[in-house]
């Protein structure tokens, strides 16, 4: 017996144990990831790009777990741009048939519940080695992009490289750093951490602008209100309702301050519609 259906977390502990969540690691697997350490090594540095100058940001939901993406961004000659995207080079750390290679893939994926996250790897490697915090060095694949000044892929190339994350932000501030950015002029010199993220900032607020006009075509989903549904699906003890809110609705004007229950869901119900809409669209032309 978990205990009464309608006491917190009780629904949580049921879907764990309906679907066999395993919520704990074998000796070996803890210990083969103990080993790796907690840092980055001169020898884990060796043969990689070296993009830790560069002004990389993590954006996330304000109460995220892990941070495995991030990205840079700079004006270059040409009017064009120089997009870098980053993700955690799990692949350093678990090589194949070892511990954790065989118990990622048993478990083939880490679990998002409501209050809880059951990790793919142990939290060596999920919330420290893999794990892009700021301020420390760490492993990723990248991808290096120049954009035309219209924001068309005119190169990509890909690196194993090393960053340094500048600071971690939630959508929250991204959102307001570039609505307070409108400035065109960046300075490549930025010697400052303020002044790095200012000029990382007033970048990411053109593209931003540039990338809103390309989005106009098809829609685009209203991440801060999607993230504001689901916590206060979860804050009500309701997350049943996380489950029925892709009903296909056409309204498009969403607003970001969302408050109360009933509007959350009604809010997300609407931007799922714009998304199936759009999902609908590329499965009936893919080359579109």
């Amino acid at each position: 017996v978990i205990g009464s259906p309608s006491a917190p977390g009780v629904d949580v502990e049921s879907v764990i144990r309906q679907y066999e969540l395993p919520t704990r690691f074998p000796g070996k697997v803890k210990a083969e990831a103990r080993r790796l350490g907690a840092k980055v090594t001169e020898a884990d540095r060796k043969g990689r790009r070296d993009c830790r100058k560069h002004c990389v940001v993590t954006i996330d939901p304000v109460d995220a777990r892990d941070f495995d993406d991030a990205i840079s961004l700079e004006r270059i000659e040409g009017r064009r741009w120089r997009l870098w995207v980053h993700i955690a080079d799990v692949s350093h750390y678990v090589t194949p048939k070892g511990a954790l290679d065989k118990e990622a893939r048993q478990r083939g994926n880490s679990t998002y519940l409501i209050d809880r996250v059951i990790p793919m790897l142990p939290e060596e490697l999920s919330n420290e080695l893999c794990s892009l915090k700021p301020g420390v060095d760490r492993l990723a694949r990248s991808v290096e992009f120049v954009l035309s000044g219209n924001g068309r892929v005119e190169q990509a190339k890909f690196h194993s490289t090393v960053i340094c994350s500048k600071r971690r932000f939630s959508y929250e501030e991204a959102m307001a750093i570039l609505d307070a950015m409108p400035g065109w002029g960046v300075q490549p010199n930025a010697t400052t951490f303020g002044a790095a993220i200012k000029a990382c900032g007033r970048d990411c607020g053109r593209a931003q602008g540039l990338l809103r006009r390309m989005l106009d075509e098809i829609g685009q989903c209203d991440v801060v209100s999607c993230n504001a549904a689901i916590n206060c699906c979860a804050e009500a003890g309701r997350p049943e309702e996380a489950m029925t809110i892709f009903d296909v609705m056409p309204g498009w004007g969403v607003q970001r301050d969302v408050r109360t229950f009933g509007a959350a869901v009604k809010a997300l119900r609407a931007n799922a519609g714009r998304a199936a809409g759009l999902l609908s669209q590329v499965r009936r032309d893919p080359g579109a």
